[in-house]
Parts: C-alpha cells; structure tokens; sequence
C-alpha cells in the first residue's frame, strides 16, 4: 500500500503515459481507433495502430478533467489490483500468513518500477487477475471478459493466452481447450479486430529495435532490482526436493524461469505467474495457519491505519518532472522540426501537437530502422550527417552528455540555450 500511494503520488517520468493520452483525446475527437501514425513527421502516416486503444481512451477522458492530477488514482487503482489479487492468488496456495506476505512482498518489489500510469500497469493488473480466474473452476466464466478487456489495454494478453495452454497441459484438463478458444475468439472483437494480432506479431518482429531500449535488455538477476527473482530460485529448488513443486507443474515452472531471463519485463510477468511455487517453496503446505491474540489484532490493525494514512500526509511532488522531460529547453525551441530524443518527444506530443510534429519517440515498433538511426546519431557515429539532411533539421535539443552535441558546435551550430541537463543548437547560417 504504500509503495503504491509513494509512486502514484511521484511526479510523471513515463514519456509513453503523455502519447497515450494524445492518442486517447484524439479518438475521442475522430470517434475512431487509430490505425496510423499522426504524431511524427519521420513515420507520418505509417501503418500503427494503438494497441491500448481502451486504456488511451480513459487516459485522454480523465485528462481532459483533472490534467496530470488523473495519474495518483491510475497508478494506485492498477497496483492494488495487482497486489490484491496476487495476494489472493499465494494465500489460496499456501494458506499461511507468514509465507504468503513474503511472496506478496517478493513481486511487489519485482513490479514496483512498474508502477507508472502506462498500460503496463494495467496488464500486470489484469494477468493477475487472470491468473485468479484462471486457477478456481468457479471464476474460468470470467476469463473471456477478462482477455476483451487486457487484448484492448496491452499486448501482454499473449502471456495469458500461453498460461491456459501450458496449465492445461499440467493439469491434463480437455476442459482448457473451451478456455482458450473462448480467450482467442474474443479478441478478434475487440475495436482492431485481426489488428489485435497484428500488433503483436509486429512488436514481437522487432527485436532489433527493441534491443535499444534498456527494459527490452537481457536482465542482471544479481542487481538490486532484481536479486529477489535470483533468491526465489532456491526456494523452487527447495520446493521441488520437499515434493511440493511435482513434474507436473514443471509445464508452468520452467517455460516461465526461461521467460525471465529474455528480457527486463519479462521479469515480473514471470513473478506473477510463478508466486504460488515460490511460496510452496517457503512453507508446508499443511502447516495450519495461527490466530492471532487481542493483542497482536490491536497492533495489526495500528500497523494498518498507519500504512493506510502516512504515505497521504509525506510532502511528495506531482505533476510533471520538469528536468527529465527538459521542460524549459524545449520552450527555447523555434518553430518546425527539431532533432530530440524519445523523452522529450513523449512530452511534445502531450504538450505541442498538433502545431509541433515530433521527430522520435519511445514507439519502437513504428520507427523501425529511424529508431536505429536516432541512437547512432545521438553518439555521433560517422552518417549522422544523413539524418539532419533527410528530414531538414536546423535545431537540436540534447541532452548535455550527448556526443552529438559537441560535434553540432564544431560544425559551427550555435548554442542558444544551455542548463544542467540539456542545450539547444540551431544552425549557423554559414
């Protein structure tokens, strides 16, 4: 609970949150899904459809109302929910407090640097919803309502798809077959239809823009974000000597460890999934749960109502982060195209479009090989030049670090704004 209300109440660092809300408004306006893109002037056009069309459509609703104020209830609805229903989900498998608060905790601190406004969230959310669904016969009606709503929020319905496959596959249970076909009916109905599909199959062929993006690396398990993943190894290994992880359950188990080590979001979408082994792995499953004493009710329920109240009153600041998204640089700028990194555009598209089209983004998936480019031309790699000249560029906004930067004034561009973080260079006009 706190982590959720500390992070909801942060001010805004997710450049894609800002685009997902232009996106959204602009649906409302047209009374359609987009299905190209009309922020840049480098893919203007482009085949693209927006994958979170139904998130976007609150995001662009609720800002219309409460401006960025919108993003504390966001963050903190989707990070309960993902936290209530995990917790449910580990409790139901091992019914003991102790472990069950452990493995809460455990994905609570693997999904935390998710706890942003952006669908990401929300599909976290709704997997573990899903897996709740999913692993009570009494709730598996729910689960083609559940996959309508994630395939229209975020790609990552595709881990549901595959968890049915492989838990039918454990519990050698004919009766999936009618889940999964209901889950993959449905989201051929969702606004996009087939384009559901599409998107996946696109962003799935695009690793090797992915690879540029540092939550699409190969994660470290022995840092500190993510040790705890490398810790509950032991505990699987433990459960599985102990007999409380069979073979059976090796279906689930290891296509998701395997998941894990791909990529840096992979991470916690393993962790949801593979919760219940960890816990198994912590307590005997028939160990029967204690009842606590007067006492002990007395102060758990001080614990609680201080939980509940101190993250409200701790002075943290909302809004926007001014210094990420170079707030005041980009109000140096002159009018027309500009060269900026993907933060930045994020910010331009929320702040600026229509009247300014961006160059780069952190849509990946649409720029392509542009998104190559805009990397090498960032470090100034020998070509950068064809960059500038493809698209017109007379004006860039860097970071201070950047390599470009530097070579820019060597080539006689001229420095127009300069502050700790970012400058401005326009062309000189020799």
């Amino acid at each position: 609970m706190v982590a959720a209300v500390v992070a909801a109440r942060l001010p805004v660092r997710d450049n894609s949150y800002l685009w997902h809300v232009r996106a959204g408004s602009l649906q409302i306006e047209r009374g359609e899904v987009l299905t190209v893109d009309p922020f840049s002037f480098t893919a203007l056009g482009r085949p693209w459809r927006t994958q979170s069309w139904l998130a976007d459509l609150l995001y662009g609703w609720a800002d219309s109302i409460w401006s960025l104020q919108t993003v504390t209830p966001l963050v903190l609805a989707g990070a309960l929910v993902m936290v209530g229903a995990i917790g449910l989900r580990v409790y139901r498998s091992v019914p003991v407090a102790l472990p069950a608060a452990i493995g809460t905790i455990w994905v609570m601190w693997l999904t935390i640097g998710y706890f942003t406004p952006r669908p990401v969230l929300f599909s976290l959310a709704l997997l573990a919803v899903f897996l709740v669904a999913a692993d009570d016969d009494r709730l598996r009606w729910a689960l083609p309502l559940i996959m309508w709503v994630w395939a229209s929020v975020h790609g990552g319905f595709i881990i549901g798809l595959g968890y049915l496959v492989l838990d039918g596959l454990r519990r050698r249970d004919r009766s999936r077959l009618v889940d999964i076909g209901a889950a993959t009916a449905v989201t051929l109905v969702t606004a996009h239809g087939w384009g559901t599909w599409q998107v996946v199959l696109k962003f799935l062929g695009s690793s090797g823009e992915l690879d540029l993006i540092v939550e699409w690396l190969t994660p470290d398990l022995f840092s500190i974000e993510h040790f705890p993943f490398a810790l509950a190894l032991v505990a699987l290994m433990l459960g599985a000597v102990n007999g409380r992880i069979t073979k059976r359950d090796l279906w689930v188990v290891l296509p998701f460890l395997i998941f894990a080590f791909t990529a840096n979001r992979a991470v916690p979408v393993a962790a949801l999934v593979l919760a219940p082994w960890f816990v198994s792995g912590l307590a005997r499953a028939s160990q029967p749960g204690s009842v606590p004493s007067a006492r002990q009710s007395a102060f758990n329920a001080g614990v609680l109502a201080a939980v509940l109240v101190v993250p409200w009153v701790v002075p943290l600041r909302g809004g926007l982060d001014q210094e990420l998204f170079g707030v005041e640089a980009v109000r140096q700028l002159g009018p027309g195209r500009a060269f900026h990194d993907d933060a930045v555009g994020g910010y331009l598209i929320y702040q600026q479009w229509p009247d300014r089209l961006v160059y780069i983004d952190d849509r990946a998936e649409l720029y392509e090989e542009e998104f190559a480019d805009f990397v090498n031309a960032r470090a100034a790699v020998p070509g950068w030049e064809k960059v500038f000249d493809r698209f017109d560029l007379s004006q860039a906004l860097l970071k201070v670090s950047d390599p470009l930067g530097e070579v820019l004034t060597a080539a006689g561009w001229v420095e127009t704004y300069r502050d700790e973080r970012f400058l401005v260079l326009m062309e000189g006009d020799g």
